[in-house]
């Protein structure tokens, strides 16, 4: 749960501290060309394999934003072309030594992993119609491609 006030980058890294979760935040994968980059998520449980986008949606433009960087990671990652996942791991491997980063060597299955938006300090239904009709739209999305999507408001 995030804290009253609790900016993004703080509670990626809060979550961080929960065993299994593996930060991402910040740290960019460089695809598509010279100046194309992104966090492929803000945090993730490899494990559970889980990957999490979190955002605090003060306004359209903000889950405009977290639904383009899902969709962008989601397409990347189940993608047959592998580079997008070699160009993850080596990041992986560089800002999170000892990290298990094997399950970037094959293309996975959509059914293999989960997205999850996470919503900070506001519930979808709270938010403003063009948001919700965003977020819900790539919920529709996902759905058509197999893609396991959750929503959590913290």
């Amino acid at each position: 749960q995030a804290t009253v006030g609790e900016k993004e980058g703080p509670y990626n890294l809060r979550c961080g501290l929960v065993p299994g979760i593996v930060v991402m935040d910040k740290k960019l994968v460089h695809y598509g060309g010279n100046q194309s980059k992104f966090e492929f998520c803000d945090f993730m449980n490899i494990k559970k394999r889980t990957l999490f986008c979190a955002k605090i949606p003060t306004g359209s433009s903000d889950c405009s934003h977290l639904t383009e960087q899902s969709r962008r990671t989601l397409e990347l990652f189940f993608s047959a072309d592998p580079e997008f996942r070699q160009r993850t791991k080596k990041l992986m491997i560089k800002k999170h030594p000892g990290v298990d980063t094997t399950w970037l060597d094959s293309r996975p299955k959509p059914s293999d992993w989960s997205m999850c938006l996470v919503l900070m300090h506001k519930a979808v239904g709270k938010l403003p119609l063009f948001a919700r009709c965003t977020i819900a739209r790539h919920a529709k999305d996902c759905d058509e491609h197999g893609y396991q999507f959750h929503v959590q408001s913290v």
